[in-house]
């Protein structure tokens, strides 16, 4: 598994490097670091694809991975941001709310998060189930597990563990 995600971040590596003005190019070479388990760069190719082509009617795509990238990264109020951008774009991209969804509950927002889940639970509900199960797309075990706990956890299927007194 570990040499697909070198093998597409070297892909994407390589577009950008023949055409590093090609904003598509940049934002599948964040995307590829952020999945492989760079968010920081991704975050940084991510923006540079929105420079690159500030007028792109896709621009949700690439709000929707910076809010990703920035929940990996751990900066929740900067996924919170980036989701709401991709959510206003795209209301009905299944992805993009789920990225606000984890990020609302990362940044404390439960009852927010919930909102989002049940939008997202009526959208794409076997997308939903499938993060709900423990399918993630991250090569890092560690951003596994916090999506999929924090997921559960505005699904309400999962507890917040107060510490002992």
């Amino acid at each position: 598994m570990a040499r697909e995600y070198d093998e597409a971040l070297s892909e994407a590596h390589l577009a950008t490097e023949l055409n590093p003005n090609a904003a598509d190019a940049m934002q599948a070479l964040g995307a590829a670091q952020m999945i492989s388990g760079s968010p920081e760069e991704g975050i940084e190719s991510l923006l540079q694809a929105l420079r690159l082509n500030p007028r792109d009617p896709a621009h949700f795509i690439t709000y929707c991975y910076l809010s990703i990238s920035y929940f990996l990264a751990g900066n929740y109020p900067k996924a919170v941001e980036w989701g709401r951008k991709s959510k206003r774009a795209a209301p009905n991209y299944a992805i993009g709310v789920g990225a606000l969804a984890q990020a609302l509950a990362g940044d404390g927002q439960l009852d927010a998060a919930r909102i989002e889940i049940e939008a997202l639970r009526k959208l794409a509900p076997d997308f939903l189930q499938a993060r709900l199960d423990g399918n993630s797309p991250f090569a890092v075990a560690e951003h596994r597990e916090r999506q999929v706990r924090l997921l559960r956890l505005a699904a309400g299927e999962a507890e917040i563990k107060q510490p002992k007194l």
